[in-house]
């Protein structure tokens, strides 16, 4: 629901892409989209601005709208074949260096070896971001010093993001965010069968963890400090220890 009654539907196909809009209310709108078999968008329909029809060619470095209308829309460039923008005049931007985006609009840019970014300086005010060895955003330090880590599963899905002291955490159903939860409240996802495709939220107090108790708490154990001979380079065979006497057996003499 939006302002002045406005009422806005989405909906998407199998593949998680937008495939309609609808607006109701006061303003009556609506689009449909439609997409071919690389997941490029093919054409939109406007209720009100018509039928817009978007081609690539075989690398989808160019896209084309349809003929213009009374001359105003010119066959204009995608991207370049390496993947960057050109410039209004369809020359190459110098800020692209090594086909990363190191200017833009007042914005400076700083990569590291693996091509991750690093520092992001915009009007004198510099964030850094820290990563992983898998390429995982592991620390953000805002322009105020304000730091915020992330932790992530084996599986490499983020669990949990902390920043000044308050802790967020995330819980996952398979591949899909099935929850987040902070000190105050919790937004649980949920999501169509088997699919990606987002269907409602679930605004909830905060979840709070059950408490696991440790091995020990019911197991007791002990400790015992065991030693052992070092290797030697004579072809015996090796010593077993214990806890009791350093040497239980040795190879006799013959």
């Amino acid at each position: 629901m939006l302002g002045n009654a406005l009422q806005q539907t989405l909906a998407y196909d199998k593949s998680g892409r937008l495939s309609s809009q609808r607006l109701m209310g006061a303003t009556q709108w609506s689009r449909q989209y439609q997409y071919d078999a690389a997941g490029q968008l093919v054409g939109i329909a406007d209720n009100r601005s018509g039928q817009l029809n978007y081609r690539y060619d075989p690398v989808a470095a160019y896209w084309r709208p349809p003929p213009p209308r009374r001359g105003k829309l010119p066959l204009r460039p995608r991207r370049q074949p390496a993947g960057q923008r050109p410039a209004a005049d369809g020359h190459q931007d110098d800020s692209l260096l090594g086909n990363l985006l190191s200017q833009y609009a007042g914005r400076h840019y700083r990569y590291d070896s693996r091509g991750n970014l690093v520092e992001k300086r915009v009007n004198g005010s510099l964030t850094k971001l820290e990563w992983d060895s898998h390429n995982r955003l592991s620390r953000l330090i805002a322009p105020d010093g304000q730091r915020t880590d992330y932790h992530y599963d084996p599986l490499g899905r983020r669990i949990a993001k902390i920043s000044q002291g308050e802790a967020t955490l995330y819980g996952w159903d398979g591949d899909v965010l099935a929850f987040e939860t902070r000190d105050e409240a919790a937004v649980h996802y949920l999501f169509e069968p088997d699919s990606f495709v987002p269907l409602a939220q679930v605004h909830t107090d905060a979840i709070r963890g059950v408490k696991v108790p440790a091995w020990s708490q019911h197991h007791p154990t002990t400790r015992t400090r065991t030693r052992c001979a070092s290797p030697r380079r004579n072809p015996r065979p090796p010593r077993r220890c214990t806890t009791t006497t350093p040497t239980t057996w040795a190879p006799r003499k013959r």
